[in-house]
């Protein structure tokens, strides 16, 4: 198996690992965490904090039934870039609802977020939601937009594919065992006058689950064949947007970032909108492989993510080359 030395000549934490396509060819990928501070109508600057490159999916409370607060990026490749947005949707006095609106580049996402309400069930048996009680905050997370998982009578648990974490899902056929059903709180930018038992959008802006749909669809086939003659290799029908741990809408529609995008932000903060820029940081690497010459490679931008908590912005890149010889490589960045 070939090796390779790493000089990091960058500000910025990495990580190298060997991976195989669907045909088993060897590569090697080079991943880059760069992490930034922002403020508002300003470029992002460098953070001097240097934490490790995320080498699993992290969660805001049990692992697999919470929502994913920061996506592993032990991936090999991504055909496209994540963008991500870690927020609460904040107002400076109550209110039933409001637009969360996040533009970065060409890229525009929109959703409403509401106060608690509820499906309650009437003397007629009839099913009726209430009016979104006033709130100053929602947190943007996967626990409160639509979906869910129903358990039956019988026990059968019966999970939304989109989002098995959220409320509102009614499988058909069910009703609620109580007189009341708690609702989403985060939906599409137009809010929808939403009957009990219908299916609704899945709105966010954190990462999805690598079960979830529409992911699972492009884990490639893995049946009793995969399991006898190729397990663990990546089925010969892998999609590697599967990679791609975005809310659908925030799989950037141009490829990958340049780094040096606009950002705009509303419906976050009380104090207004946020507008910041990328700080435009460009990573490469010098890669010597036995006796080819010293090859210029890029690193493409592919993970964005935005915290509007703390202020801070964080970007992967990742690059890869084959595993044929043993290797020296030299990442910089500008």
């Amino acid at each position: 198996m070939s090796s390779v030395q790493v000089r990091n000549q960058t500000p910025f934490s990495h990580f190298l690992f060997r991976s195989e396509d669907v045909r088993d060819e060897p590569f090697w990928v080079a991943v880059v965490r760069g992490q930034f501070t922002f403020s508002r109508d300003r470029r992002a600057t460098y953070a001097l904090r240097r934490d490790p490159v995320e080498l699993r999916d992290q969660f805001l409370d049990a692992p697999g039934t919470s929502s994913i607060v920061a996506a592993s990026s032990l991936v090999p490749f991504k055909p496209r870039a994540d963008v991500h947005l870690r927020a609460v949707a904040r107002q400076s006095a109550p209110r039933a609802s409001w637009r969360v609106l996040l533009t970065v580049g060409n890229l525009t996402k929109a959703a409403s977020v509401c106060g608690p309400r509820y499906w309650r069930r009437g003397s007629d048996d009839r099913w009726t939601m209430s009016e979104p009680e006033p709130v100053v905050e929602v947190p943007l997370h996967y626990e409160l937009a639509f979906g869910g998982t129903f358990t039956t009578p019988d026990g059968e648990a019966i999970r939304f594919p989109a989002n098995p974490i959220g409320r509102g899902f009614m499988p058909e056929g069910f009703e609620p065992s109580g007189d009341e059903l708690v609702a989403p709180q985060i939906l599409p930018s137009v809010e929808p006058s939403m009957e009990l038992g219908q299916v609704a959008a899945v709105e966010g802006f954190l990462p999805i689950g690598r079960d979830w749909s529409p992911r699972t669809e492009r884990a490639g086939t893995r049946d009793a064949h995969w399991l006898q003659h190729r397990c663990p290799k990546l089925p010969e029908d892998f999609d590697w947007s599967f990679c791609n741990a975005a809310h659908p809408d925030l799989v950037y529609p141009d490829g990958y970032l340049r780094g040096d995008e606009w950002v705009t932000i509303e419906g976050v903060s009380p104090e207004g909108r946020i507008t910041t820029q990328l700080p435009g940081a460009v990573v490469w690497m010098f890669v010597k492989q036995g006796d080819v010459p010293l090859q210029l490679r890029p690193l493409v931008l592919d993970t964005l993510t935005i915290d509007t908590e703390e202020f801070t912005i964080d970007l992967t890149w990742r690059g890869l080359f084959p595993a044929v010889d043993t290797a020296w490589l030299e990442l910089h960045a500008r």
